[in-house]
């Protein structure tokens, strides 16, 4: 398509600014949904075919037709064009899709150089603390990262990196070499009192030069200004070429204060540790953040990422975590209706607990369209389509949840799972491998690979997976339960007594979700797995919306008390 606009019906469509506009107003449509308008404008009146399509948009990967029918149809969301007959989109059976309303084009840009440049893939280290006061900064060193990651992460242009991926690393090419970036954001932090002294670069990997860089001098409270300067100069630094909105979206400042924004960057810290203890910690970071300044959106977006992970790595009960988690992002997005995070958070806690199917695909949705590099909007959109079969749209999201944090283990694993739910259980094996290959020692891939396992029915090398994940994880209850099934698969009774007692015991001190029993048990005792997972949807468990996908349970998929049961849990 040429660089001058498009206009049809209201909208006008800018690929100089990568924006669509309706009478106007900027129209929140990124990703792929914006890419596939620019071919189907680009192409106006004419047969757009499918193949040439995935070919044009997905040139790396093998996706299937459901992506991007399921593309299209956010897409006609936007457009409000969902109902027959299509004022904008219409379908050609079985070949592709054509733009039928009226195009008209503004003259052309004078010149390419304003051109869009493709998307720009950055991660931004974690700043090195330095000085008396180092051991205190350290937390400012990986708050002032994330920070700059949330503020570049707005922009389309940019493919950047999550916190989570650029913890631990240093600026060495070894270290960096997984994160499959072009270019890495730098710096070095000093704090003295009152003052902060910043020193950031913008590197070029492939040369190992400098782009960019600055030094900052300034009072701690005006860390926001200077983490917009440093935004706005990165973004030039990379010449892109921003609207206005994308301007306003690089500079929001949240004028939280001091001890506010340091309780706050604590927090984010040991969020990104994911355990049950180290988030009582976060929340506790936030909590103290928010009571220090009760308009600081971030911190309600924290304590909402938190209270939705408890109950998976803390057996925190459903019925507890997910109403808090719920209120938290509601008061987020009450102070700043943008905050992807929040939109997620609240989406998530729609699809597990809510069971509001409809709300949780479009909160997911709008978290993808605010922040198209926020990894984990894609990674929990993915797992929602596994949830309701929709297994080559699920890898699709999976797939660009690992580009954006190829070294995630949950996402790799969670990727695992979907083939796993998909009963594609040789791939499942395959992903899982590659997964405990980065990091052996991560029990949540081992319980994955031992269900995987069990299908392709090579139960002791699953019973040892299983066994691995529960030495990892001191025994945590998730990992016990997959033991368990593996035991009961293979006939052991004993051995799933074992387990199914020490569930009991510890279940008398502490809250043991209802879903460990019912997956423990499903190998082997079906009466009792049917008890636990009507306990388990009595206490709304993360787990149940997946019942109607996962294998464990195909043998109980003719009884009419499972079938009333995931009729009600699952999309």
């Amino acid at each position: 398509m040429s660089e001058s606009d498009a206009r049809f019906g209201p909208y006008r469509l800018s690929p100089r600014e990568g924006q669509l506009y309706r009478d106007g107003e900027p129209v929140k449509l990124t990703g792929k949904p914006y890419d596939i308008l620019v071919c189907l404008v680009r192409d106006a009146g004419n047969l757009v075919e499918k193949r040439s399509l995935l070919e044009e948009l997905w040139p790396d990967a093998h996706v299937e037709d459901a992506v991007l029918s399921q593309n299209i149809y956010v897409l006609r969301k936007v457009l409000e064009d969902t109902k027959a007959p299509h004022r904008y989109i219409v379908t050609v059976p079985r070949k592709g899709f054509r733009f039928v309303a009226e195009v008209t084009r503004d003259a052309p840009a004078p010149s390419p150089a304003t051109a869009t440049p493709a998307a720009t893939s950055i991660a931004v280290l974690p700043f090195e603390c330095v000085g008396p006061e180092a051991e205190q900064a350290r937390y400012l060193g990986v708050g002032m990262a994330d920070a700059l990651i949330a503020r570049l992460s707005r922009l389309p242009q940019l493919d950047v990196r999550p916190t989570s991926a650029v913890l631990g690393r240093d600026n060495r090419p070894d270290g960096l070499r997984g994160l499959q970036v072009g270019t890495t954001v730098e710096g070095s932090i000093q704090l003295a009192g009152s003052r902060l002294r910043a020193t950031v670069q913008l590197v070029d990997l492939e040369r190992r030069a400098s782009i960019w860089g600055d030094t900052f001098d300034i009072e701690f409270d005006d860390i926001f200004t200077m983490q917009d300067t440093i935004s706005q100069q990165i973004a030039d630094a990379l010449s892109l070429e921003l609207t206005s909105l994308e301007r306003a979206r690089l500079a929001r400042d949240y004028l939280a204060n001091r001890e506010a924004y340091d309780a706050y960057i604590k927090g984010r810290f040991f969020w990104n540790k994911r355990s049950g203890h180290v988030l009582r910690r976060a929340i506790d970071c936030f909590h103290r953040a928010v009571t220090l300044d009760a308009k600081y959106a971030p911190a309600y977006a924290g304590l909402a990422d938190s209270y939705v992970l408890l109950p998976l790595y803390g057996d925190t009960p459903a019925l507890e975590a997910f109403p808090l988690a719920k209120s938290a992002a509601e008061t987020a997005l009450e102070l700043d209706p943008d905050l992807a995070e929040a939109h997620v958070s609240r989406a998530y806690v729609r699809f597990v607990f809510d069971r509001d199917w409809e709300a949780a695909f479009e909160g997911l949705r709008q978290g993808v369209e605010l922040r198209p590099s926020y990894a984990t909007a894609h990674h929990w959109l993915g797992f929602f389509e596994a949830a309701r079969g929709q297994f080559d749209v699920a890898r699709a999201s999976l797939g660009e949840a690992l580009q954006l944090d190829p070294l995630s283990l949950p996402i790799r694993s969670d990727l695992g799972l979907v083939h796993y739910f998909a009963r594609d259980y040789d791939r499942a094996v395959t992903t899982l491998t590659e997964a405990l290959e980065l990091d052996p020692g991560f029990a949540y891939g081992r319980f994955a690979l031992a269900l995987a396992l069990t299908e392709t029915g090579d139960l002791d090398a699953a019973e040892a997976e299983a066994r691995k994940a529960v030495e990892l994880s001191e025994r945590a209850t998730a990992m016990l339960s997959v033991l368990a099934f593996v035991l009961g698969r293979k006939g052991i009774e004993e051995g799933v007594a074992d387990v199914r007692r020490e569930l009991e015991e510890r279940a008398v001190e502490n809250h043991v979700p209802a879903g460990r029993m019912a997956l423990a048990l499903a190998g082997s005792d079906r009466a009792g797995a049917l008890a636990a997972l009507k306990r388990a949807d009595r206490e709304r468990s993360r787990f149940l919306p997946f019942v109607g996908v996962w294998p464990a349970f195909d043998p109980y998929r003719d009884d009419p008390e499972f079938v009333t049961l995931a009729a009600d849990a699952t999309p």
